[in-house]
């Protein structure tokens, strides 16, 4: 979940362990059943990017104290007689090479303990073994927190730089020629990847007309769409009612109906079309059977603008389809509309103003209003001349 922030799989589970507890190279090797090596490589990772820091284990100093042999003559307070280890006659004595001897090993096992107790130790090739080191997580709301401000800062960058961009090819395209507005595309993954496109482009609403057979992009293909439904885009799909003939095609519009998109049927259809707001569409070409697949691909212009007014046109007389409980589809050729907006229409269509039809329906004239801006927008006309003819071609008064 931690990948948008730029750490990896590997990275994260070390931090996640972190944060329950401090832990050794050697603890987070064996809970999460890695090498000790990518371990490693990890914290370095997490402790440069400030998320880890180390915390070596500090044990209660065990360098013995003064021994009861230690004299003080043998240190800062006096030197030892340099004749201590002889007789009187001149010869050495032994016992005292001994003692000393004794005292000589024993310092050194002392060494060599304190060296084993605190960790000192080195390994063969003489690196200091720091796998008996423990580390601790930083906070995740202030080091996480950081990571977050600093990508959203460069998301913020790179949405500026697109909108720069998006401008500077705006007023580019100002100035090309016509050809420059049509772009043919040629083979199956080339229209594929220009159908996936023109979807993740669009801002506010996705248009098309689906029709048999399917050559580049079969529905079950398209991932935009779910995508495009979860950013909140507006899906209007008009299709050819042999499309409901294709094997495994009604399941698929059942569940898009269910998510959402507006799925129409008519019995016939001009063209294959995807259209992205009123930007970008592409529209396929026929090509012979056994041909390689093509499309042209629109930018925004009067050829666009056609091509939109056809797709409005087909939508208006094309039948909304449902999907009922049992996941089965209806075509609804019923009027849309409930009886307070039938008695509205019947209304304005005898004659009465606005203010009139309000105090007849006990409404006040904003929402009078508000209701006639919804009929229009579901009858997709802009005058209520428009409503007016609609409403009796539909029997909606």
């Amino acid at each position: 979940m931690l990948e948008a922030l730029g750490l990896t799989a590997g990275e994260e589970a070390v931090y996640r362990l972190l944060v329950d507890a401090p832990r050794s190279v050697a603890d987070l090797a064996a809970a999460l059943d890695r090498p000790a090596a990518a371990i490693e490589a990890d914290l370095t990772t997490l402790t440069g990017r400030g998320l880890v820091s180390r915390h070596p284990d500090h044990r209660p100093d065990r360098h013995p104290g003064p021994r009861p042999d230690d004299r003080p003559d043998r240190h800062a307070g006096g030197h030892r007689d340099r004749h201590a280890g002889v007789h009187l006659d001149g010869r050495p004595d032994r016992d005292s090479d001994r003692r000393a001897g004794g005292r000589s090993g024993r310092q050194a096992d002392g060494q060599a303990d304190r060296c084993a107790d605190g960790h000192e130790g080195h390994r063969a090739d003489g690196s200091a073994d720091r796998h008996g080191d423990r580390y601790a997580a930083a906070p995740p709301s202030v080091a996480l927190g950081g990571l977050l401000t600093a990508r959203r800062e460069e998301l913020r960058t790179a949405e500026l730089a697109i909108v720069a961009l998006a401008e500077q090819h705006r007023m580019a395209a100002a100035d090309r020629a016509v050809g420059d507005l049509i772009e043919v595309v040629t083979g199956v993954e080339a229209v594929r990847q220009r159908f996936l496109q023109i979807q993740w482009a669009a801002r506010e609403r996705v248009r098309s007309f689906s029709t048999a057979p399917f050559v580049a992009v079969p529905p079950s293909d398209n991932t935009a769409e779910d995508r495009g439904v979860d950013r909140g885009i507006e899906y209007q799909v008009a299709i050819e009612r042999e499309v409901l003939a294709t094997p495994g095609a009604v399941p698929g519009i059942v569940d898009s109906v269910r998510k959402g998109v507006q799925v129409r049927v008519a019995d016939k259809l001009p063209i294959k079309l995807m259209m992205a707001d009123s930007e970008l569409a592409l529209v396929p070409l026929t090509t012979e059977p056994g041909g390689e697949p093509a499309a042209v691909l629109l930018h925004r212009s009067g050829l666009l603008t056609g091509v939109e007014a056809l797709f409005e046109a087909v939508w208006q007389r094309a039948y909304p389809l449902r999907a009922d409980a049992l996941g089965e589809l209806r075509e609804s050729h019923e009027p849309e509309i409930g009886e307070l907006d039938r008695k509205i229409l019947a209304l304005l269509l005898s004659g009465l103003t606005d203010e009139a039809v309000a105090g007849q329906l006990d409404l006040s004239l904003r929402t009078l209003q508000r209701r006639l801006r919804a009929l229009m927008d579901l009858a997709g006309v802009r005058t209520r001349v428009q409503l007016g003819w609609h409403a009796a071609r539909h029997d909606w008064a």
